[in-house]
């Protein structure tokens, strides 16, 4: 009898962690899948300024497209709060470990890679004064806004979930998203210009979903996952696009960006969806692109996150000292590739040093 119960739970025991290994490998794939879209996203933006023509187009497109990676990001942080901080968790310990996983190589990697670059390199002038007025407002650089959201996220995720809960078991998984949708995109259309939660809170509550309640999502994500997800994705993929281009190129009216509040969270929810549906399973590493960007990229990912504005920036410079603009089509595979790699690169290097987790964060074994 003791043999048959021993054998039972060894059996689980191998089951559990197989199912958290396939886990962390969904995890660590979809990051790779975001930070490909951070550094696409800070590519193409150099088509602002490019004449109207079918690089603009292209540019603009691919634009819409790939500023999936914040709210994927956003998504995958509340898929791991689900995993890891859902039943009972000391919140000393929850806000300990949440804040000094992000706090340290922020600040660390702004005075490195960005302050002092800006303050010897391109002698911008700031005074002291104004260089800790960017660090605790997280501008040293633009991409840093995200930090914001994901902090606020953290430090309301406690009281955010007990109101989830609470929704849930009153009015079902259905009706909770949908208050969630209509409290991001009212935020969106009218807390312009402001770093708040809200406007990515259904991201977060996606994410949430998609671990506590997988099974019955990834059931109804089955009857549409062959060509109506991608195509419904494609569809408001232009739709979003057309009203990128009419406030871009026609008229700068705050209606198209107001409009494309509701389009962009429809957008990329679906992009979520089809990314967490796709990834599903243990066979996530079916091949070596995937593996790549699984293994590699999302491994490095946040430090990636960290330094690829500076390598941006850095072959930019390089590419127009060489005569190569953003008017030129080869100018933005070269810019992408060059700066994903070097960023890459500068990640690996780092981690190899003692403590090196403090400067760009920890790398997931």
């Amino acid at each position: 009898m003791y043999n048959e119960r021993h054998k039972i739970a060894k059996t689980e025991r191998g089951v559990k962690t197989r199912n958290d290994l396939s886990m962390n490998k969904q995890i660590e794939l979809l990051r790779g899948l975001a930070i490909l879209a951070v550094v696409g996203v800070h590519t193409t933006m150099f088509f602002v300024g490019t004449v109207t023509t079918w690089l603009t187009f292209t540019n603009l497109y691919l634009d819409v497209i790939f500023h999936y990676a914040v709210p994927l990001f956003v998504a995958i942080s509340g898929y791991v709060m689900a995993m890891k901080y859902y039943r009972d968790f000391d919140f000393k310990h929850f806000y300990v470990r949440r804040l000094g996983n992000i706090l340290p190589p922020y600040l660390l990697a702004s005075l490195l890679f960005y302050v002092l670059p800006n303050v010897y390199i391109y002698k911008t002038g700031s005074t002291a004064g104004e260089i800790l007025y960017k660090l605790l407002t997280f501008s040293t650089e633009i991409h840093f806004w995200f930090f914001i959201i994901i902090l606020e996220l953290y430090l309301v995720y406690p009281l955010l979930l007990k109101i989830y809960n609470f929704l849930v078991k009153r009015w079902g998984l259905k009706l909770t998203l949908l208050l969630f949708g209509l409290v991001q995109i009212v935020s969106s259309v009218f807390l312009t210009g402001t770093d708040i939660f809200l406007k990515d809170i259904f991201y977060f509550i996606l994410g949430l979903s998609l671990k506590l309640y997988q099974d019955a999502i990834y059931v109804a994500l089955q009857k549409i996952s062959g060509k109506i997800l991608p195509g419904a994705v494609l569809l408001v993929s232009l739709w979003a696009s057309f009203l990128w281009y009419k406030f871009y190129i026609v008229a700068r009216e705050m209606v198209y960006m107001q409009i494309r509040g509701f389009v962009d969270m429809v957008l990329y929810s679906l992009i979520i969806l089809w990314f967490f549906f796709l990834t599903r399973g243990q066979q996530v590493y079916k091949n070596k692109l995937s593996a790549f960007v699984g293994g590699v990229l999302g491994k490095y990912s946040f430090g990636i996150y960290l330094i690829q504005m500076c390598f941006i920036m850095a072959c930019y410079h390089v590419l127009t000292g060489l005569s190569i603009s953003n008017v030129d089509v080869i100018f933005y595979p070269l810019l992408f590739v060059s700066a994903l790699g070097l960023s890459l690169l500068c990640a690996y290097l780092v981690h190899k040093l003692p403590y090196g987790e403090l400067l760009l964060g920890r790398v997931r074994e």
